[in-house]
């Protein structure tokens, strides 16, 4: 077997493994916070702005690529001991979040959506435990970014900003300009620049939307301006 081929077996092999864990990390995730996603489709349905936790993903997906595509030669070490200790714990905390925590404050779970963050603790967890924790610390921002899918930073800009759908999609800009930050951030001047940048266009995209479809749902608002912002 020639050297060429070797590699290109060995470049299949590897995009096949890390698909392989990507699926089971998702899998799982929908099963262990089945109730969740149908509860939160549900109320996304019905016009709620809890919509935007479907949003975030997107966003942080963006800003990966941009991480990955910059990412220079580390050494290939690895701690398994530490990823699984790490890992453990982490899903240890998030069984407590969402068996625990969720129903003490049921009262407040429109408010506080604890599942979520026990959902966010849940994929970091088993990230480590399949990837190990120095790829997954090497994403950081992204996860950083995730974690605004926790509910009431969210709410409370909205809040601040006035409220309604073309606030929601406002917000939503703060986050895309994150994401395009992160994604473009060789320096902190191409950072900046990509955060004003992606910015102004979801701006300019918010807009049009306000004059052309002012019915639309506020996940519509949510989700058309930030995505194409950093997708731009």
């Amino acid at each position: 077997m020639s050297t060429g081929t070797a590699a290109r077996g060995h470049v299949r092999g590897t995009v096949t493994r890390i698909a392989a864990r990507i699926v089971l990390i998702l899998l799982a995730t929908a099963a262990a916070f089945w109730t969740t996603w149908v509860r939160l489709v549900h109320d996304t349905w019905t016009g709620s702005s809890i919509g935007f936790v479907f949003v975030l993903p997107v966003l942080a997906v963006f800003s990966a690529i941009g991480l990955t595509l910059r990412r220079g030669a580390e050494l290939p070490i690895h701690d398994r001991q530490t990823d699984l200790i790490v890992g453990l714990i982490g899903l240890g905390l998030s069984a407590c979040t969402l068996g625990l925590l969720t129903p003490r404050y049921r009262y407040l779970y429109e408010m506080l959506h604890l599942d979520l963050l026990a959902a966010w603790l849940f994929v970091l967890s088993a990230c480590v435990l399949l990837f190990g924790l120095r790829p997954v610390t090497r994403y950081w921002p992204c996860w950083l970014l995730l974690l605004a899918a926790f509910p009431p930073p969210y709410r409370a800009m909205r809040v601040i900003i006035g409220g309604g759908s073309v606030p929601a999609g406002a917000t939503m800009l703060l986050f895309a300009a994150f994401a395009a930050a992160i994604a473009v951030g060789r320096t902190r001047t191409r950072a900046w620049v990509g955060a004003g940048l992606a910015f102004a266009v979801g701006c300019v995209v918010l807009v049009a939307l306000r004059i052309w479809w002012p019915t639309a749902r506020v996940l519509v608002y949510q989700a058309i301006p930030s995505v194409v912002a950093v997708l731009v």
